[in-house]
């Protein structure tokens, strides 16, 4: 058995580790719409997705884009208690840029592929 001390250290190590572990995610979306207009929305996603995400982003970010095209629309006007549950798909995005970054290391996590403007 291990003395006292060498335990509470090993917690110590294992609890921070869990804790960096479980940081959440900076999520950057800028969602193109109209005559190439930008929206930006930014949010925090749980770190135990970044698996997800390094493996699929689109699949893995569905739900936060939802969510920025929902923000985008009622800024827009576009309000659920006139256009119904749907309303965020009255706005037309045309292109949707992210970049998920690990803020407790800076490390990028995915981020769109740039292909010809973007």
């Amino acid at each position: 058995m291990l003395p006292v001390r060498t335990r509470l250290a090993l917690a110590a190590i294992l609890a921070l580790a869990a804790a960096a572990r479980a940081a959440d995610l900076h999520v950057e979306l800028h969602l193109y719409y109209g005559d190439q207009r930008d929206f930006t929305y930014t949010a925090e996603v749980s770190a135990s997705l970044s698996t997800d995400i390094e493996s699929d982003p689109e699949r893995a970010l569905r739900t936060t884009i939802e969510d920025a095209k929902r923000k985008l629309a009622a800024k827009q006007g576009y309000a659920p208690s006139i256009y119904g549950d749907d309303y965020w798909k009255m706005i037309q995005v045309n292109k949707v840029i992210y970049k998920v970054t690990d803020p407790s290391t800076s490390r990028v996590i995915a981020e769109t592929r740039r292909r010809g403007d973007g």
